[in-house]
């Protein structure tokens, strides 16, 4: 039995229903009692202002059939106060075992490199290598020029005397005009052999250096690469049955292949682990960000997240096996009974209203999408069809192709950004400024698809500007003009704090659920693929 971190509700609860199912954990509303759970944790957690973190709470019930809950936090570092937090599923701070012997071992091999790469002697011949390597190439250039010079002289003297001299003397001027462009020649070739034997002297001494860092540092990849294999090889998994999988078994056949780094310290799979260690029964489970956001993601102080589908998915996917499970949300067609209206039928295109929750084009479970009923309402149409596409959660306006020259015609307007396009949008919170723009890198988050994050590294452009409409307090009423169109751009742009710090209202993914996305495509401005003349639609918000 592992230290007892089942801890009682300080708040009464035995009024709540605990005869519910398990919360999908990859798309949920948090349970009373999870939400409870968590208040009362989060007064006892520090406010972390450098960087903060993800916390977990799983409400159980105890062998006694009490009700109580447990909780976590994500990540490898352990608390300074832990206050009855599980322990992670494999203890890496434990020095006595392999891990810890191991680390040890690749630590002292870093510290070698690090004491050879400091070394003067190393030092000096890099440097020498370096300033020798440029003197040759210049002392060789410098012969080249000289030898180039030479020949022009040579040439003239040739042209010379052909015109003044007898045929005797002639001979014996070109025969030593030959001559000299042959010692030329020797003597850049004796240059280069000398300079690069000055150079292979000083690579020989230097490779004694460079041999050893090279064979230390291929020493410390290995050894890393299999330490990262066995430490997942002990991350052992259980599920309520007592069924046990590793970290390599479950990723060998996902995109990854293995397990991404940071694989099993997330706080779902830490609190469902400790839980069937010590026969707890889950009842509800919850995640939330306590703290200071990171710069790449959006984290929202107090905001509950679900779990991340790349490190956590197969995980969460073998220990929730044999438990009643609510439904999967994200695969549910929200916009099954929703209709598509037709702004203008024009015979080579149409302008469309995309209902809120319905798919531009079909996905891997839900195949309903304006793709899939445009080809059904119009079955000559032919080509691509769609031209540009709103986001799942976005309404609005759209345009359709019905043939392949007007999609390359549109479409060619939308690449050199000629079209103008203008949502309109609510906030939740107050913006600081009445109008600006946003320019921030994007790329998809591979742990969390289809959420994006900045990165300035790999990330792509992304520029938006806006200006206010009207707001208070609470909320504000914004219309965007996006100049570039990348993936969640507008939604990434509002919630992060290097934006407008301020969520799109209903944003499920980078805000909080409401009863829609408060984003709509509202105006449009194009040329007609065939007249050229300029088309304006305005579509106003259901809200």
């Amino acid at each position: 039995m592992q230290e007892n971190c089942f801890t009682y509700f300080n708040t009464t609860v035995n009024h709540i229903n605990t005869h519910i199912e398990f919360t999908f954990p990859f798309y949920y509303t948090p349970n009373i009692l999870s939400t409870i759970a968590s208040e009362e944790i989060q007064k006892i957690i520090p406010n972390n202002k450098e960087l903060g973190r993800m916390y977990g709470v799983l409400v159980v019930k105890n062998t006694d059939n009490e009700l109580g809950y447990i909780w976590a936090v994500s990540g490898k570092q352990p608390l300074i106060n832990k206050n009855k937090a599980v322990p992670p599923i494999f203890e890496l701070s434990d020095k006595s075992n392999f891990f810890g012997k191991e680390e040890d071992l690749i630590h002292q091999i870093t510290l070698k490199i690090d004491s050879i790469e400091r070394e003067s002697d190393y030092l000096y011949l890099k440097k020498l290598f370096e300033t020798e390597s440029i003197n040759s190439e210049n002392k060789i250039n410098e012969k080249r020029l000289k030898m180039v010079e030479a020949k022009k002289n040579r040439k003239k003297e040739r042209i010379e005397a052909s015109k003044n001299l007898n045929k005797t003397d002639l001979e014996l001027i070109l025969k030593r005009l030959s001559s000299q462009s042959i010692i030329n020649k020797k003597e850049l070739l004796q240059l280069k052999l000398e300079e690069e034997q000055k150079i292979e002297n000083i690579n020989i001494k230097l490779s004694v250096f460079e041999n050893e860092l090279n064979s230390l540092k291929e020493e410390r990849k290995q050894r890393s690469i299999t330490l990262q294999n066995q430490l997942f090889e002990e991350y052992n998994f259980l599920n309520i049955k007592g069924e046990t999988k590793n970290a390599i078994e479950m990723f060998k056949d996902t995109p990854y292949l293995k397990p991404p780094s940071g694989t099993g310290d997330c706080a779902a799979p830490k609190l469902l682990q400790y839980a069937f260690k010590n026969d707890l029964k889950p009842i509800a489970m919850a995640e939330f960000w306590w703290g200071k956001a990171p710069m790449s993601q959006i984290r929202k102080h107090g905001n509950y997240y679900p779990a991340c589908t790349g490190k956590c998915g197969p995980i969460l996917e073998h220990m929730l096996k044999h438990m009643k499970v609510e439904k999967n949300l994200i695969i549910e067609n929200l916009a099954k009974d929703k209709t598509i209206e037709i702004i203008l039928d024009d015979p080579n295109f149409a302008v469309i209203n995309k209902p809120a929750e319905l798919l531009s084009v079909p996905g891997k479970q839900i195949k309903d999408s304006i793709y899939s009923r445009i080809k059904t309402k119009y079955p000559e149409a032919t080509g691509p069809i769609i031209i540009h596409r709103l986001d799942m959660s976005t309404s609005g306006i759209m345009i359709i192709a019905k043939n392949k020259n007007t999609h390359k015609a549109i479409q060619e307007q939308f690449i050199s950004r000629s079209i103008k396009k203008r949502y309109i949008a609510v906030l939740n919170g107050k913006t600081k400024e009445l109008k600006g723009e946003v320019n921030l890198p994007l790329k998809v988050d591979f742990n969390e698809r289809p959420k994006q994050m900045v990165c300035y590294k790999d990330g792509k452009n992304t520029l938006t500007k806006w200006e206010v409409i009207k707001q208070n307090d609470k909320e504000t009423r914004i219309h965007f003009y996006p100049i570039t169109g990348r993936t969640h751009q507008l939604r990434m742009h509002s919630s992060h704090y290097l934006g407008l710090d301020c969520p799109i209202k209903g944003d499920d993914l980078y805000g909080t659920k409401s009863d829609r996305l408060y984003l709509h495509a509202q105006d449009i401005e194009f040329r007609h693929p065939i007249t050229k003349k300029t088309i304006i639609i305005h579509l106003p918000a259901e809200f």
